[in-house]
């Protein structure tokens, strides 16, 4: 069993530099050798970032969006408290009487 684990080590880690140059920069073989193939491959992974990216930035524009609105009633609050606190004038018909 020790054996097979390490055999297995050796070879995933030999597989991992050419596993990583192959998937960013798409040069495996049997798919630029069948053009079709890479051609369909690229679209699907563009499509795919297109769509991770849009899953990613729609979130993070709604909430966005709800932090500047709340700031802004926040910032309104704190412009309209203070004139609460003042104390309104007596008008002059009450003053008269």
């Amino acid at each position: 069993m020790r054996v097979l684990r390490l055999v297995v080590t050796l070879l995933g880690l030999a597989l991992l530099p050419s596993l990583y140059h192959g998937l960013h920069n798409l040069d495996f073989p049997f798919m630029y050798y069948r053009r079709p193939l890479w051609d369909i491959a690229l679209i699907v992974l563009s499509i795919g970032g297109v769509v991770l990216s849009a899953t990613t930035l729609a979130p993070s524009w709604y909430r966005l969006v709800r932090h500047v609105r709340r700031a802004r009633k926040a910032v309104d609050f704190a412009l309209v408290r203070p004139l609460a606190d003042v104390p309104l004038s007596k008008t002059s018909s009450e003053s008269e009487g």
